[in-house]
């Protein structure tokens, strides 16, 4: 198996990332999601001095799923880490550039007390931070939702989500394309080989002496094949693919955000007064009626 470079500044890259979740009050457990719910990962970056939580595009639309099924609004979430923050939405999906597709990422500014509260660092991306290429591979850090568990103990019910590191070769070919894809055979099974969850976790790149973000985790397949259903591999693989994030990328994204987040916010706040007005014509609609005569 194939060993592959890591710099000293990586070892526990895992405070740039955290996991995130629907808000929703769950009884006896506050916005603490329980083990079996979906969630994901989201990367901390720092950006010409503002803080940016990013994620993939379909994150935040999969948690809003989540919010639908229990009667609330969509952009609302959670980061269950140290102490836990709530991260309001909407999270902002970027448009293309063409020649490329419309990003798989979705952004959304946060607070240095954000940070705070979660016990995370954001990694900063500097104009002089440039990815070589070729790049021999990737790590990608993120909490797969297999991974979550109630620990019980004297405080109370608590989430454990330990972070996973996932190390595959570089197999893209190109350096102009805004993906990259990661991918290394596994000599064994894992005994959890599912990588569900990292969608949203940074990757770095990491010579002997430099390293960098080369972008957010799209998609991370399953490590071990699944008995019985049909797939494009038959031994354990990592697999995961790479929206690449460099300086230039971020200075677009930020500026469609700044110009378009309050945008979005008001649309979101006009849905929650909309909602609330039809719960009182209810609430009104279920009172009785007196007649008078009592």
């Amino acid at each position: 198996m194939t060993e592959f470079v890591k710099h000293d500044d990586l070892q526990g890259a895992s405070r740039f990332v955290a996991a995130i979740s629907a808000w929703m009050v769950r009884p006896g457990r506050g916005p603490l999601p329980n083990p079996s719910e979906p969630t994901a990962t989201v990367t901390f970056v720092r950006f010409e001095g503002g803080v940016y939580a990013l994620t993939a595009k379909h994150v935040p639309e999969e948690l809003d799923l989540v919010l639908a099924k229990s009667g609330q609004l969509g952009g609302s979430y959670f980061c269950p880490a140290h102490q836990g923050a709530m991260v309001s939405g909407p999270f902002i999906v970027p448009p293309p550039l063409f020649p490329h597709r419309q990003p798989d990422v979705a952004l959304r500014r946060v607070s240095e007390t954000t940070l705070k509260l979660l016990g995370k660092e954001a990694f900063e991306i500097l104009p002089t931070a440039e990815m070589p290429w070729p790049i021999t591979h990737g790590m990608a850090f993120g909490f797969p939702t297999i991974d979550k568990k109630a620990i019980t103990d004297a405080g109370g019910e608590r989430l454990s989500m330990p972070s996973v590191e996932a190390v595959a070769e570089c197999v893209s070919t190109s350096n102009d394309s805004d993906q990259i894809l990661y991918h290394s055979a596994l000599p064994t099974p894992l005994e959890r080989g599912s990588l569900s969850g990292l969608s949203g976790g940074a990757v770095f790149w990491s010579t002997d002496t430099h390293y960098g973000l080369a972008g957010i985790v799209k998609e991370a397949l399953d490590v071990n094949p699944k008995e019985g259903e049909d797939s494009f591999y038959d031994m354990p693989k990592v697999n995961f693919i790479c929206q690449r994030v460099d300086y230039s990328s971020m200075a677009r994204w930020v500026e469609f955000y700044e110009t378009n987040w309050q945008l979005e916010r008001d649309k979101l706040n006009q849905k929650v007064c909309e909602k609330n007005a039809l719960e009182v014509q209810e609430q009104r609609d279920g009172l009785p009626v007196f007649d008078g005569d009592m």
